[in-house]
């Protein structure tokens, strides 16, 4: 939704790219394009790329997203996460060496199949499904565990407490120092 980041409103699949580029996502920054935001990370700080799948559907997004990774050299710094298994599951098959995640909102009773289907590195789940066994399992199945969204004290103790790989969060700036 346009409207938590931009000046915007409604879904962004239903604006075109010229609509898109005219809104002012702060400050007059315009929204940048995949290539504009590669560039600029580049050799600085790793990347995690969520895809949006649901409800609107993104013919080929899977072969345009493997391409700029690899146009802009950055196979190896980018991670590429989504509820969307099947999506991920396309993905690895066209860029093999970008690592990869599901995202999933539920404790499953089979995380390690889960993954599997997908052929997935890792699983990132909501920080009240996590719990230490859930890390373990998916570790010892030589995945990594991520944690979203990490917003308050409460999500921060839990996440302590159950210590997965990677945490996503809202509020960098506050919880960056309080996680080393």
């Amino acid at each position: 939704m346009l409207d938590a980041t931009t000046n915007g409103k409604g879904p962004v699949g239903l604006q075109t790219f010229a609509e898109l580029r005219r809104l002012d996502a702060g400050r007059g920054e315009k929204i940048p394009v995949l290539a504009e935001l590669l560039e600029l990370v580049q050799d600085k700080v790793g990347l995690v790329v969520e895809t949006k799948q649901n409800p609107i559907p993104y013919a080929g997004l899977e072969e345009k997203l493997a391409r700029a990774l690899e146009d802009a050299g950055m196979t190896e710094q980018v991670s590429v996460i989504s509820f969307h298994h099947p999506l991920l599951r396309k993905f690895k098959e066209l860029a093999p060496g970008v690592n990869t995640g599901i995202i999933d909102a539920s404790r499953p009773a089979d995380p390690i199949a889960m993954l599997r289907a997908a052929n997935a590195d890792g699983l990132s789940t909501h920080f009240a499904m996590l719990d230490p066994e859930m890390v373990e399992e998916v570790r010892a199945a030589g995945g990594g565990v991520g944690v979203w969204t990490v917003d308050d004290e409460i999500a921060l103790a839990w996440s302590k407490h159950c210590s997965p790989d990677s945490v996503f969060t809202n509020r960098p700036g506050w919880l960056a120092p309080l996680l080393n």
